[in-house]
């Protein structure tokens, strides 16, 4: 286990404690990585490529926690980024909602779902998701 592994353990177990919102280059890296390991085992999940992968609900309560520092930020883009990234269209559907500019997201997240999205399910999820926005809207 290395420095990085380790210290991603004790922020972990630090829950509420580690605060994501610190901008220094450790709580940074250490998102980063969280992140990194959330994203591999979601697109893991996915793919069906493997059985049996778990998610750590902590691993999943500091992404959530990012998303929320996204939106209040008003990072929209960044957030829908990394929910294409994390296969989470919960999450690209509360970004393109929470944004001052539902329009503009929503043809950005088209664009993204049409033009890097490899997965097909995935892909017609999200698809099917801006259709029942734009379905909403008046």
């Amino acid at each position: 286990m290395d420095f990085h592994d380790e210290a991603l353990r004790l922020a972990l177990e630090a829950g509420e404690y580690f605060d994501i919102a610190q901008d220094s280059k450790y709580v940074n890296t250490l998102v980063h990585k969280c992140i990194d390991i959330y994203t591999t085992k979601r697109v893991l999940i996915a793919s069906k490529k493997e059985e049996n992968v778990a998610i750590d609900p902590k691993m999943e309560a500091i992404v959530d926690r990012k998303f929320e520092q996204c939106f209040k930020e008003g990072m929209f883009k960044q957030a829908i980024g990394v929910a294409f990234e994390t296969r989470r269209s919960d999450k690209i559907q509360e970004a393109v909602e929470k944004s001052e500019n539902p329009e503009e997201m929503l043809g950005y997240t088209f664009t993204l779902a049409v033009e890097t999205i490899k997965q097909k399910d995935f892909r017609n999820e999200v698809l099917r998701m801006i259709l029942l926005i734009y379905q909403t809207k008046p």
